[in-house]
């Protein structure tokens, strides 16, 4: 049996938030990312300005600086687009229908409830 023409209406829009809620995790995350290494490189060039290091000290602070993006853009960057991709689990259909009734109460139930009866299951 195809699907109503007001489920798949549905089930599009909800991808399409679905997207969206990821490009805005993506981009939340490339902006702390961003602000949190630009500041170790900014401590790290000053405690250099000021302190005169040697290369060992310059060496370990380089490192510092990669290890640091490398961790916040596993953590914030790509596991939300993970998520987003249906990799890792968190934002599934389900998950955004949530989300949905956050802002509008009432219409995560009723949303629920139309996609279990849509897909045959029991609403109860």
């Amino acid at each position: 049996m195809s699907p109503s023409p007001l489920v798949a209406s549905l089930r599009r829009r909800i991808r399409a938030a679905r997207r969206r809620l990821t490009g805005a995790a993506v981009a939340h995350g490339a902006l702390v990312t961003l602000g949190v290494v630009g500041a170790i490189a900014g401590l790290a060039v000053t405690a250099e300005a000021a302190v005169w290091l040697g290369v060992e000290l310059r060496t370990a602070l380089f490192w510092l600086i990669v290890l640091a993006l490398a961790v916040f853009v596993g953590a914030f960057v790509l596991i939300p687009l993970l998520r987003g991709w249906g990799v890792l689990p968190g934002l599934d259909e389900r998950s955004v229908i949530r989300r949905t009734g956050r802002d509008y109460p009432g219409a995560d139930d009723r949303l629920a409830t139309l996609f279990d009866l849509a897909d045959g299951h029991d609403s109860g």
